[in-house]
């Protein structure tokens, strides 16, 4: 159960740290890519 919490706790972080990530990205290279994904998603057809 620990073990499970315990992974839980890291996603948590990571997903966190990730959203920074986004957020304060001085060269938003990732931005780009998180953009580029959501136009991408946006011409799909559903």
């Amino acid at each position: 159960m620990l073990t499970q919490l315990d992974a839980f706790a890291q996603g948590v972080i990571g997903l966190s740290t990730l959203l920074q990530y986004f957020r304060y990205d001085g060269s938003c290279q990732f931005q780009n890519m998180y953009k580029a994904d959501i136009s991408y998603l946006k011409r799909t057809p559903r």
